[in-house]
């Protein structure tokens, strides 16, 4: 039986889901840690540097430059501007801009992972260190639930346009034309993916066989000492 590669597209580094996860974890950890100054801030961009490099991979190149560009405004913002603004004003202005430096990165991480991984090969990574699956269940339902709701939201939303319905013409109209089937559908797709999955056969006890292949190579060690070492100098410096 041919081999099944680990992510969807046929160029980009191709990285095992575990190392993606623990990528996405160990970013978690340290975007989210206390202020950082001096060389942590450096540390911290060796990190924030990771959902960068893979979406450049990836050959997505539009998100890749919204997110350096979101990125280096918001840590320019939290270090330089911040501390000259007061009242309201300089509230909401640090609010942003850690808003910006700690979930941008985290909310770009997730996306590669959702956009690039088949949840068959997350599968088969949660089962092979032996993942109890009352969490892979899960996880998988949400991995398919995500990108189906974009693509129900742009259904809904061509529909609309069609129509004539949106933001210039009854904002009202569009609430009631958009958003109540856009929530119509987020409890349909929800029964029906977790349906398929028990359909598929991921609640049964036993072994199951998988026609993934999954294991390190060099790439994962490359991110993986790159995300460890920015991570161990965060926390020492």
């Amino acid at each position: 039986m041919p081999e099944r590669l680990l992510i969807k597209t046929a160029e980009g580094i191709q990285l095992d889901p575990r190392t993606t996860v623990y990528l996405l974890l160990l970013i978690n950890i340290v975007i989210f840690a206390t202020n950082p100054s001096g060389f942590q801030l450096i540390a911290k961009g060796a990190l924030a540097a990771i959902p960068f490099a893979l979406l450049c991979s990836a050959g997505k190149w539009k998100q890749s430059f919204i997110y350096a560009v979101l990125y280096v405004v918001g840590q320019l913002a939290e270090t330089y501007l911040t501390a000259y603004a007061a009242g309201l004003w300089g509230l909401l202005m640090r609010f942003t801009a850690q808003m910006l430096n700690r979930l941008v990165p985290i909310v770009i991480m997730a996306y590669y992972l959702i956009r690039t991984m088949e949840v068959s090969a997350f599968i088969a990574a949660m089962e092979r260190m032996h993942i109890t699956r009352k969490i892979v269940i899960p996880l998988a339902v949400i991995f398919r639930f995500f990108p189906t709701i974009g693509e129900e939201y742009h259904a809904i939303n061509d529909a609309m346009r069609m129509r004539g319905i949106g933001f210039r013409g009854s904002p009202l109209a569009m609430l009631e034309y958009r958003l109540v089937p856009l929530m119509m559908s987020i409890a349909r797709i929800g029964n029906e993916l977790s349906a398929a999955a028990l359909t598929r056969g991921l609640s049964i006890t036993g072994e199951r066989t998988n026609i993934y292949k999954i294991g390190f190579g060099v790439q994962d060690a490359v991110f993986g000492l790159w995300a460890t070492a920015a991570a161990i100098l965060f926390f020492i410096l």
